[in-house]
């Protein structure tokens, strides 16, 4: 089952494996930009990468009610998903389906985000264009 609405969409990635250097290096090479957490967006996909180890002094409230303004939000990794989905309050995810393997699309329940679209991505999985796959999965990308 498609999402309904995918809307306004933020892709979170927090790790720098070389898995995920890979998905990101393919993204970039067709024109799709990152940038650290912020309160800046607009895009109708914002992309954020960071360190989740390094940079988690970015994910504070602030950006987790910015966050809170899109539809669907896409995390990588489950270190990252815990994290942000903890800060944001929610109680549990209304699982939807598995599109690949280790990428699951729900709803978020409670707290900030209840309501909103996710996608739970595995963070060293998957080949180089897993992100586009999704995204196109959703309606977002043609092919």
């Amino acid at each position: 089952m498609k999402l309904e609405k995918y809307g306004k969409i933020a892709l979170l990635i927090g790790t720098y494996r070389e898995v995920t250097e890979n998905q990101i290096k393919f993204l970039q090479e067709r024109g799709f930009l990152f940038r650290k957490p912020s309160l800046v967006g607009g895009n109708v996909i914002d992309m954020y990468r960071f360190k989740l180890d390094n940079d988690r002094q970015l994910i504070d409230d602030k950006f987790i009610d910015h966050l809170s303004g899109y539809d669907t939000i896409i995390l990588s990794g489950g270190a990252t998903a815990d994290y942000i989905l903890r800060k944001s309050g929610f109680h549990y995810i209304e699982n939807r389906e598995s599109i690949m393997p280790l990428v699951s699309v729900g709803i978020i329940r409670r707290g900030k985000f209840d309501g909103m679209n996710i996608i739970l991505k595995g963070g060293l999985i998957g080949k180089d264009s897993c992100y586009i796959d999704i995204l196109k999965y959703i309606g977002v990308l043609n092919d």
